[in-house]
């Protein structure tokens, strides 16, 4: 498989989660104002904050065309445990929050990812081992670059979401964590 440069995916995706993240605060924040005299305003809110989600949803779905056309390839006589373009670019920038580093201690990150990955009983190695659609991604100058897509056995769930770090990654995250024990002293 060629490499698939992920830049225009990961920006619409980062769109989408601010306003998804905004139009689930407009959400709450209409439910605590009902019955209240700002009621309206708060349901107007709501109601424009989840029209600007839903309009970034769909730049996103736009812009996974190109990545849905190779999983339909890879995935062409599967049944069972396939993924699809949303699942693979939201499941990269979910990696990114749970990081919380920056783009430069990023660079050059790897990530393996099984989203099915499960224990399956011994039964099942009589018929062969059940497969599913995995990827692997390397992040690489502020972007995901997709570099393998393919159907694989499945995993055990404590390898699910597998990340190799560079040095830099892990100085930045020990970094992080030993700011955040410095300022609760």
């Amino acid at each position: 498989m060629k490499a698939i440069n992920l830049k225009e995916q990961r920006s619409a995706w980062w769109h989408w989660h601010k306003l998804d993240v905004k139009a689930d605060n407009a959400l709450c924040h209409a439910r605590l104002c009902s019955g209240g005299t700002r009621a309206d305003e708060a349901n107007e809110e709501a109601t424009q904050a989840l029209n600007d989600a839903d309009e970034a949803r769909c730049v996103l779905s736009d812009s996974l065309a190109v990545l849905e056309s190779v999983l339909g390839d890879v995935q062409k006589r599967s049944q069972t445990r396939k993924i699809t373009a949303f699942d693979i670019i939201n499941t990269l920038g979910k990696i990114e929050l749970k990081l919380n580093i920056s783009n430069r201690a990023m660079n050059g990150v790897r990530v393996y990812v099984d989203l099915h990955a499960a224990k399956y009983p011994n039964a099942y190695t009589c018929k062969g081992t059940p497969q599913s659609t995995q990827f692997c991604a390397t992040f690489k100058n502020g972007h995901w670059i997709l570099t393998d897509l393919y159907r694989g056995d499945v995993c055990a769930e404590s390898k699910a979401i597998r990340i190799i770090h560079t040095d830099d990654s892990k100085a930045a995250i020990i970094k992080r964590f030993s700011d955040l024990a410095t300022e609760n002293l």
